[in-house]
């Protein structure tokens, strides 16, 4: 795995790059964690054999936002298993799209599932295991998920370039608004404030309309949001540059 704690108090995993690990379906995750309290921020996490946030088997009272979760092909972009009795952890604000599966609960009770984008191939969110009382409303869901609240939408979420693993807000997106303020992190993607006086997005980025011009990515290898080795003259991509 990219990642792995277990049985922690206050662990925080945030600003990280965890893709291409693993080569086992059911062992072998981007992150794999288990605990209390909980914070995994601002994290890209994409094309890992297993689940990209596996965190299990057991969280409670964590926060999991504005992480960009793609390209789990075969597992959920996020599984989040609680204790018996319901772990009240809260999924905000991230990007989770093109894995097979958006988002898997297993015993939850009190969790939040607010301000996200999820796409998935197959189902968009499962509550299994004994699920009850989940709060799910102000995401964007594509396609439509029966499971979605009354305050959220079902529509194509309007990427930059997603073929290419750009995954930020193009001009026409509808995810640049309609999200909860209330239930929004305090800092976005870039580390920047949020503000509760705004309409506020769904997803792990807020739209930034100098990131839809081709120089912002003048520098990727033939548009890939992906790293050459500098040994063979690759540069690296700051993705957590402020734009």
């Amino acid at each position: 795995m990219g990642i792995g704690t277990h049985n922690k108090v206050g662990t925080i995993i945030e600003n990280n790059l965890i893709e291409f690990n693993g080569s086992h379906i059911q062992f072998h995750h981007g992150v794999y964690a288990s605990g209390d309290s909980l914070k995994i921020r601002s994290n890209i996490v994409r094309h890992n054999s297993g689940y990209g946030l596996h965190l299990y088997s057991s969280i409670k009272n964590s926060v999991i936002s504005n992480n960009l979760v793609y390209g789990q092909v075969l597992r959920a972009g996020i599984i989040l298993a609680c204790p018996d009795g319901g772990g009240k952890n809260t999924i905000v604000n991230n990007t989770i799209a093109d894995n097979r599966v958006g988002i898997s609960i297993w015993k939850g009770n009190g969790e939040k599932v607010v301000n996200n984008i999820i796409a998935a191939t197959d189902e968009i969110i499962t509550l299994t295991h004994g699920t009850e009382q989940v709060t799910i409303n102000y995401n964007l869901c594509h396609p439509a998920s029966d499971l979605q609240g009354p305050g959220g939408i079902s529509n194509d979420p309007g990427f930059v370039d997603s073929s290419h693993g750009v995954y930020w807000l193009a001009p026409a997106s509808p995810a640049k608004a309609g999200g909860s303020p209330e239930q929004a992190p305090g800092i976005d993607f870039w580390s920047r404030p949020t503000s509760s006086e705004k309409t506020h997005h769904f997803g792990a980025f807020p739209f930034e309309v100098q990131l839809c011009t081709d120089a912002a990515r003048a520098s990727w290898y033939y548009n890939w949001a992906y790293q050459n080795a500098p040994a063979s003259g690759g540069s690296f991509v700051d993705f957590w540059q402020t734009p």
